[in-house]
């Protein structure tokens, strides 16, 4: 999966994209909510069967996957195009990303650690919750079924979350628009804290989830695309990806071990309300770095 996930999928976006970057990594990353959605469906049609569902996971991803992969060029340059498929005028909102800067750079600039700072606390959360989601849920006194529902909820206003904020980070200030994705997830937080089992708040909890983690994740791509998009864009975007999945599984085991302390989850979401606050003083630090 570390070979063929996000890095790989995000190297082809930085060279085929620049005007529509943001966009076109809402649509590439939607799909990851659409397989959420369909393939515990073929896993279910395969039966209780892991093995078989395997099969069928492995043989569907397979068909979609393998024809692809034939068309994929690495560069528009080997079909005679360029990024976006035309030139478009550079955006007057951002300076252009240094194609010379190297990761040395990178590890050297206090930018870099501040956007570090931000998609690692990003990756916290998001991971964090999601893979504590069925205990969380069980802890309020609702059943598997209703858990089930909610993930269907929150996977289809990721989708909506992943397209709406690409297409805004090709329109207004990256930082900004982080800031207010950070700012639906400490909402979802603040809910979530007060450990209400009102079907009703939880399945608000799960719209309105759903649709800041999944535009937090495309803007962890895209944010990174746009700082250091040059040659070295892959080392940088590796070095991210190893950092950000670090903290996610810091995420997953600092939450089941608050809940396992406390006897709840409240100090968690207490806890991810106090990182979304770092993490949006930080985005706007990084905003006035660039802009130096």
């Amino acid at each position: 999966m570390a070979l063929s996930g996000i890095m790989s999928f995000m190297y082809l976006i930085n060279k085929w994209f620049d005007h529509y970057k943001g966009l076109a990594t809402g649509i590439m990353i939607l799909g990851s909510s659409l397989g959420g959605i369909i393939f515990p469906r073929i896993a279910v049609m395969a039966g209780a069967d892991w093995q078989t569902s395997c099969m069928y996971l492995g043989t569907v991803s397979a068909i979609f996957l393998l024809p692809a992969l034939l068309l994929i060029k690495p560069d528009p340059a080997v079909i005679g195009s360029v990024p976006d498929g035309a030139y478009h005028p550079a955006k007057p909102h951002e300076k252009p990303a240094g194609s010379d800067r190297s990761l040395g750079d990178a590890l050297r600039s206090s930018t870099f650690y501040l956007m570090l700072l931000v998609t690692a606390i990003l990756w916290f959360c998001i991971k964090g919750y999601h893979q504590n989601h069925g205990f969380v849920i069980k802890d309020l006194g609702q059943t598997p079924a209703f858990s089930a529902k909610l993930l269907g909820y929150f996977s289809l206003t990721a989708i909506v979350g992943k397209l709406f904020f690409g297409y805004l980070s090709d329109k207004i200030i990256k930082e900004y628009i982080i800031v207010v994705a950070i700012a639906i997830m400490a909402a979802d937080f603040f809910i979530m804290h007060t450990l209400s089992t009102n079907p009703l708040v939880l399945t608000t909890f799960a719209l309105i989830a759903g649709f800041g983690f999944g535009g937090a994740f495309t803007l962890i791509q895209v944010w990174v695309a746009s700082i250091y998009r040059g040659k070295s864009y892959g080392s940088v975007l590796g070095v991210v990806i190893m950092v950000d999945e670090l903290a996610g599984a810091s995420g997953m085991l600092v939450l089941g071990t608050l809940r396992k302390v406390s006897g709840s989850y409240k100090t968690g979401f207490e806890l991810m309300l106090v990182l979304c606050a770092v993490a949006m003083v930080s985005a706007i630090m990084v905003r006035r770095f660039r802009t130096q």
